[in-house]
């Protein structure tokens, strides 16, 4: 009789939390949820250069914002070029900038970088220092093979 009754309070325990769950998610909450997630599963890895993306407030298609104290971590300067990594491996290169108003974990980034690179808001993306970057000689403008 006693295991009975251990499975029951079990079972109302279960259906409590989930119609806790059901009556809290809307899609704020749900945001927040996988928000939540993100970050717990990049601090459980401890890897310091996977960042989350976010929604950069100036407009600049070659430039990244990240927090101060991130840019510490990864031993990075105002002004660095670093290469950005995204979904199946697609890179770019950016110049770091260091910015107050972004959260730690964080790396705020322009829709131009983002879709290069194959993201979306709060998708991982891993930073890396690239060193010098040499100046262009020369740059050359072609056009699409589509519209040709």
């Amino acid at each position: 009789i006693n295991i009975l009754k251990m499975s029951d309070k079990k079972e109302e325990k279960k259906t409590q939390v989930e119609d806790e769950e059901m009556e809290e998610m809307t899609p704020k909450t749900k945001k927040k949820r996988v928000h939540e997630k993100l970050l717990a599963k990049i601090k459980a890895k401890k890897s310091k250069n996977r960042l989350i993306v976010d929604d950069a407030t100036k407009d600049d298609n070659s430039c990244i914002a990240l927090n101060p104290d991130t840019m510490e971590d990864l031993g990075l300067f105002r002004g660095d070029t670093v290469k950005l990594i995204g979904k199946k491996r697609n890179d770019t290169i950016a110049i770091c900038l260091s910015d107050d108003t972004c959260e730690k974990g964080k790396v705020k980034m322009n829709r131009c970088i983002r879709n290069n690179l194959r993201l979306k808001l709060l998708d991982i993306v891993v930073v890396k220092n690239f060193g010098d970057v040499k100046f262009g000689k020369r740059v050359g403008i072609l056009p699409i093979d589509d519209t040709i």
